[in-house]
């Protein structure tokens, strides 16, 4: 009963706002894009009414969108490159062979914006979920093997491994079920569990009715000379599609925030990505496209086999790109176009230079939850 509290309390307070764009038809009734349900009816499960929180709070943005767009940095850094336009790469990579993987690497980097590495203090993000390995639910440990020993080779001062888990509180069990616990054996690196790292608040750039005005984040993030996303390629059953924006939900401490993030869920999931990223940008995104997961993900879903990696310095060109090679349209995909309108990067085809394949090459039409079926380009 509390929980349908705390919802009822959000839906009164975005209502007024939501009314101007025609979201309510009807005291009881919420439009969530296609689809439609009733609130008076027992039946609605925590899944549609979080998908109907994110896309609801979209729709009701301030028109005036974020309320800076200085990116905050919190050191010295390399800063992230916002040109207008960003090159992407999408590299073959048939399998997760240590040489193919270093290989496609090495070929990505060069193709790209890629930052200096020398001397800095790297922080790798990759996405871990589930203790599962029968799914393809986690960023394998091989990939990120492989970046560790690129980067060192060129000449990071240190390279640590750092997640926050929102689905499962024991980072470790999760750690150590998808193979990093004998990565930090073998290479002899750290591995942070965000959700229980040391924490420091900041200011975050955010929407004028935002939840998350200010947010207490990990050290190890905000300590980074630089920040690598390195996502799976997968659907998502509550955003249609998650890659390198919503892989940065996981520098959300869930010491501070409960699991599974419960601020996120609360402020709307899509508006959260886009004031994390806008907060946080990352540095450089390597999707996982080897095996990636469609139709139920980010957990459920089944193996789908790409065989390439997508790489570039701006995440929002990179997912896009990666969307388009998955058979969706990234203009309809909500939190893509807010990230696009709050200029964290482009969506138009003219602004991502693809320096490598093209998209058509690797390009195979993912399965989608029935939902999302509107998001896909044909």
């Amino acid at each position: 009963m509390r929980k349908w509290l705390i919802y009822s309390k959000l839906f009164r307070r975005l209502k007024p706002a939501a009314t101007n764009f025609g979201v309510f038809a009807g005291e009881s009734n919420l439009i969530m894009g296609l689809s439609e349900f009733k609130m008076s009816e027992c039946k609605i499960t925590r899944r549609k009414m979080l998908c109907g929180l994110g896309r609801l709070s979209l729709m009701a943005l301030p028109a005036a969108g974020l309320l800076s767009c200085n990116y905050f940095m919190s050191k010295e850094s390399e800063a992230p490159i916002l040109n207008s336009r960003h090159r992407v790469a999408i590299i073959p990579c048939p399998s997760y062979d240590k040489e193919e993987l270093l290989n496609a690497i090495h070929q990505g980097w060069q193709k790209t914006d890629s930052p200096k590495v020398k001397n800095k203090k790297i922080v790798i993000k990759p996405n871990l979920v589930e203790l599962s390995i029968k799914r393809p639910i986690n960023t394998d440990v091989r990939l990120v093997e492989a970046l560790v020993r690129f980067f060192q080779k060129l000449g990071a001062r240190e390279v640590i491994i750092a997640e926050g888990p929102g689905h499962r509180r024991d980072t470790e069990a999760v750690w150590k079920k998808a193979g990093y616990f004998d990565l930090k054996n073998k290479l002899n690196i750290s591995l942070i569990d965000l959700n229980y790292d040391d924490l420091r608040a900041i200011k975050t750039i955010s929407y004028k009715d935002s939840l998350i005005k200010n947010l207490y984040l990990p050290k190890t993030i905000l300590s980074a000379d630089l920040i690598i996303s390195v996502p799976k390629m997968k659907t998502h059953h509550w955003v249609g599609v998650t890659l390198s924006l919503k892989n940065m939900i996981g520098i959300v401490p869930g010491i501070k925030y409960g699991w599974p993030k419960n601020i996120i869920h609360w402020n709307g999931i899509e508006r959260s990505i886009i004031e994390i990223n806008a907060t946080i940008p990352t540095h450089y995104t390597i999707v996982d496209g080897v095996i990636g997961m469609e139709g139920d993900g980010p957990i459920m879903g089944s193996p789908k086999k790409v065989g390439a990696l997508v790489m570039g310095s701006n995440a929002l060109s990179v997912d896009a790109a990666t969307a388009r090679m998955m058979g969706l349209e990234p203009v309809r995909i909500d939190y893509f176009q807010a990230a696009h309108e709050n200029s964290l990067g482009s969506l138009k085809t003219e602004d991502i230079i693809l320096t490598a394949s093209e998209i058509e090459v690797f390009k195979t039409d993912f399965d989608l939850n029935p939902e999302f079926s509107y998001l896909k380009s044909t």
